[in-house]
């Protein structure tokens, strides 16, 4: 199915807390899932795991094919009836109609905050029509008739606990669908390195309360009262802090009696990795909060992952309280005063078994009710269910909205105004039955975002002279040898390290020298698992089993049959028990630092699920040569090269996910495993080590000295990419190239319009030599650069004026060297974490001008493979791949408009084309977009000679 989430704030607001959890295990289940925010892509970074698709609600309105069926969503599932949440499905509807399922989520009591927010009773904001404040109703809050009416309309009810089902129509289908917690993903994040005191500065003498989330005008109050609390357990000699994470509001210090910037200590927006090891420091942990209109109708988000953490909870006897045992599954409060908070804290501080008792029943209940897979699996079942009765014979209307300063309640039928009018009633009666409670005028929904952080600048790798290289490297292994000491401190509590070691009649002497280097590994905490593919030769078992006696670290299975190397690797993976699993060939070898690398990059870098170094060849002398000083991970380039290759570690609860080697695929049984793997994977969790950390022997008949010497993996490897497409699902085919390489090719959806704006010196201009295939309707516009001491002003105006989605900047001077160009190059931009693409730019004479930029500093880029001849490989075939860049160049550059105006256009203060370009490519990757490079489609310059400055900057925004 294409399950398409809408939600109505950007990806840092509370509500992802449950919506990822949700998208990934549906992702993982092989739906395909979007997640629709508003605007602020760039806060995608927030997010702890993202595998499904980040979309904004205007590049989603823009792009057909944003599923990779071309297909419009299956089931959209609205995250609150907020006004800019219904706003979207109705502009989605009347781009694409209405075939699909609408469910609506409810997590709070929306006329509640309403009241709280305008500070206004509900009945007279209903009543009427101008919003209550200068700047119009707020688009990220519920406007108090139209929720009412999107929920009448649509076809499914969600909540994120039952007593929200009093505030909908009862008729129709309804899940409460509780959060969903990874308790997998938390008993990895427990064997990290992380230590939350060092980091944060934090005292030892001290006692610890973590409060994670937003404060609002609707839980001021409660937050107040926690912070009260501190004051009174603080005066009495108990030293205790507040660890407090998240948005804060302005009119918090008015709220509480005492000043509490001695005793709280704000650590801003934290991924949820790094709250897990917060947790870890508390001995109690607090969820304020008592009965009243607004807490009686939510789950807070915070509270299912501190019952989860195994720590006693104290909580007030409403919502998910009504559903605990007191001093069994929590500490139940009956009021949330300051003095009741104090005393239930200061009670279970004294008393140890108490502590015991109630967090492990706490863990226990969270298990039951929050485990992620079961939630996701309900929730699965459920849109199953209603997709199942999708009758598309007679569209229904779509749900009408208004502007929203003026909200148009949407006409429907007399059945659902009748629904809505008693909507409104049960609304408006709940609200009586509690007024006074809720009445403010603070509110804190705004949320600043840090700068992404950049990825390191690479060195250009075909310029390393590897002898100096090698000089290099022994001099930092001899430094790293000297801090050995200090850093093996660590190692005590680091991942167990599995190796996966598959043997069939080795060459004896190479076979000891890469079990030796394996056990003169610096870092102890590994496990080598080898798997004899019942081999002929009587000294390999003899071996093995000499070893196995010598190192309990070692383990082996003798198989009873010969299943080549695939079933061998499946046969030692039985074995593995580390918290990541490697892979090393019977006659390779590993540096002797390279575990403790791998250990040390996962204490820096939590929440990484696959960790790869650098490698090179080794002869039978033990010369070193050929070094591929990899890129950092390229979801682009993976589909052309298994550029992963060796050292690779996965995080075995991932694997677990994708499974077993495929025993079909021998010889590309492991790239197989990794497309699997890295498609399940969130980006960011995927770790380049710049270092030559495996060693890979050449030997007459293995893959490191040719190819050739594999022809079988070359089919192996198409079908292995096949299977990759077939997963992802985009319409695309397997291109080969002189039966060595093979990319993806994505087909074009039908029917693709394109504005192609030719910049030109004359100001009259009439393009030449440029065909457009009859598959693309182009629109043409140009305009002059010549005169413009800053062309990127120039460039948007035109942009601006531009009413296709995809723009393409075609500069004078070259031509296209295949009709299908513009074609084959918006096949490229069909996918939504693509936002701009460009072919290989040749010179008169038939050079590579430009094949993209790499980064080699923050704000420099340096131009890839100049001066190379057209079909030239490149570096490990770079030049001849379509591959992620740094840095596209405009002769030729196709883009969304979508993407653009997300990150503002392009800069009208820098001067230079490329240094323009360059910072456009920026802030795409800013916000997480990719720019493409596909050398397979060529643009070559007419006649005259052009050349291209290797070395361009451009100035930080």
């Amino acid at each position: 199915m294409n399950i398409l989430f809408v939600n109505y704030g950007d990806y840092s607001t509370n509500s992802l807390n449950h919506v990822a959890p949700f998208a990934n295990h549906l992702t993982l289940r092989g739906h395909h899932c979007i997640v629709a925010v508003p605007n602020n892509r760039s806060s995608f970074q927030k997010l702890e795991k993202a595998i499904f698709q980040l979309g904004t609600f205007r590049e989603i309105l823009n792009l057909n094919s944003h599923f990779p069926n071309g297909k419009p969503a299956d089931i959209i599932h609205a995250w609150t009836p907020r006004i800019n949440v219904a706003s979207f499905v109705s502009q989605y509807q009347s781009r694409y109609g209405t075939s699909q399922k609408l469910v609506v989520h409810m997590e709070d009591h929306e006329a509640a905050i309403l009241e709280s927010f305008y500070g206004r009773p509900f009945d007279q904001l209903a009543d009427q029509e101008e919003s209550p404040i200068p700047q119009g109703w707020e688009p990220m809050l519920s406007h108090p008739r139209q929720f009412v009416e999107f929920l009448t309309y649509a076809d499914a009810h969600t909540a994120v606990i039952n007593t929200l089902f009093e505030l909908m129509p009862v008729e129709k289908p309804r899940l409460e669908l509780l959060p969903g917690i990874d308790f997998k993903s938390l008993d990895n994040h427990k064997g990290n390195f992380l230590d939350p005191k060092s980091r944060y500065n934090l005292k030892e003498n001290e006692d610890y309360i973590l409060y994670s989330g937003g404060i609002s005008s609707s839980n001021l109050g409660d937050v107040a009262a926690l912070y009260d609390a501190v004051h009174i357990i603080r005066a009495q000699g108990h030293p205790l802090r507040v660890l407090k994470t998240g948005p804060n509001s302005p009119a918090l210090h008015d709220a509480c009696q005492y000043p509490f910037d001695e005793y709280v200590t704000d650590l801003g927006f934290l991924p949820k990795r790094e709250l897990q090891a917060l947790l870890e420091l508390s001995t109690v942990l607090i969820q304020p909060g008592e009965s009243s209109l607004f807490n009686d109708y939510r789950l807070p988000s915070k509270l299912p992952e501190f019952l989860a953490s195994g720590k006693p909870v104290i909580t007030g006897k409403t919502n998910l309280g009504l559903r605990l045992v007191h001093k069994k599954e929590a500490y139940l409060i009956e009021r949330s005063t300051p003095e009741d908070i104090a005393r239930a804290y200061l009670e279970l501080l004294n008393n140890k078994e108490s502590q015991k008792t109630i967090g492990a029943n706490g863990q226990q209940f969270a298990k039951q009710n929050f485990d992620l897979a079961t939630n996701g699996d309900r929730l699965l079942s459920f849109y199953e269910s209603l997709y199942s009765e999708i009758d598309t014979s007679e569209p229904r209307e779509k749900f009408s909205h208004g502007p929203i300063n003026a909200i148009e309640i949407a006409e429907s039928s007399k059945a659902n105004r009748r629904q809505g009018s008693l909507l409104r009633k049960i609304v408006n009666r709940l609200l009586t039955k509690r007024r006074p409670l809720f009445l403010s005028n603070s509110n804190a929904y705004q949320i600043d975002i840090k700068e992404p952080v950049r990825s390191t600048p690479q060195t250009k790798p075909q310029e390393i002279n590897y002898e100096h290289y090698l000089a290099w490297e022994k001099e930092q292994q001899e430094s790293f040898r000297q801090n050995l000491p200090v850093l093996s401190k660590s190692f005590s509590s680091g991942p167990i390290l599995s190796l996966i070691l598959p043997v069939y009649n080795p060459d004896i002497a190479l076979l000891r020298k890469a079990i030796d280097s394996v056990k003169e590994q610096s870092y102890p905490n590994w496990e080598l698992c080898i798997a004899d593919d019942f081999s002929s030769d009587p000294e390999v078992r003899s071996l093995l089993k000499s070893l196995a006696n010598e190192d309990s670290r070692i383990k082996i299975v003798f198989r009873k049959s010969n299943g080549h190397i695939s079933a061998a690797s499946n046969s030692a993976l039985e074995l593995a028990d580390g918290d990541l699993i490697g892979f090393i060939d019977q006659d390779d070898m590993l540096a002797d630092h390279a575990l403790a690398k791998v250990a040390l990059a996962l204490q820096s870098s939590e929440g990484t699920e696959i960790v790869y170094s650098n490698e090179d060849k080794i002869d039978l002398d033990g010369k070193r040569s050929s070094p591929y000083f990899k890129p950092d991970w390229d979801s682009e380039f993976f589909a052309c090269q298994n550029f992963i290759g060796h050292l690779c570690f996965i995080r075995s609860s991932l694997l677990k996910e994708v499974g077993r080697f495929d025993e079909s695929l021998s010889g590309s049984q492991d790239w197989d495993l990794l497309l699997r793997a890295t498609r399940l994977c969130d980006p960011r969790a995927i770790l380049h080590l710049p270092e030559v950390l495996y060693h890979w022997r050449m030997t007459p008949a293995s893959t490191a000295t040719s190819a050739d010497n594999k022809s079988y993996a070359f089919q192996a490897a198409k079908q292995a990419l096949q299977g990759h497409i077939d997963r992802l699902g985009y319409p695309c085919e397997i291109k080969e190239h002189e039966g060595i390489y093979l990319y993806p090719f994505f087909n074009t959806s039908p029917s693709r319009e394109v504005t192609v704006l030719f910049e030109t010196q004359q100001a009259s201009f009439h393009p030449q030599n440029i065909t457009i295939c009859d598959q693309i309707t182009a629109r043409l516009q140009s305009h002059t650069t010549s005169d413009s001491a800053h062309p990127g002003k120039a460039r948007n105006e035109n942009i601006q004026i531009a009413e296709t989605e995809l723009v393409c900047i075609f500069r004078e001077g070259f031509s296209p060297l295949d009709p299908n160009w513009l074609k084959d190059l918006t096949s490229q931009i069909n996918r939504m974490d693509v936002a701009a693409v460009a072919p290989k730019i040749l010179d008169n004479e038939s050079h590579v001008l430009s094949c993209g930029f790499s980064k080699i500093g923050e704000d420099s880029r340096r131009a890839e493979f100049i001066g190379i001849p057209k079909d030239a490989d490149g570096y490990y075939h770079q030049a001849l791949l379509p591959r992620t860049v740094d840095g596209l160049s405009s002769e030729c550059l196709v883009f969304r408009k979508s993407a653009y105006l997300e990150v503002g256009g392009f800069s009208e203060e820098l001067e230079s084309l490329d240094s323009i370009d360059l910072d456009f490519c920026q802030k795409l990757a800013n916000v997480g977009y990719r720019t493409v490079i596909c050398p397979q489609i060529h643009i070559e310059a007419n006649g005259k000679a052009i050349s291209r400055i290797e070395f361009a900057g451009f100035e930080k925004h």
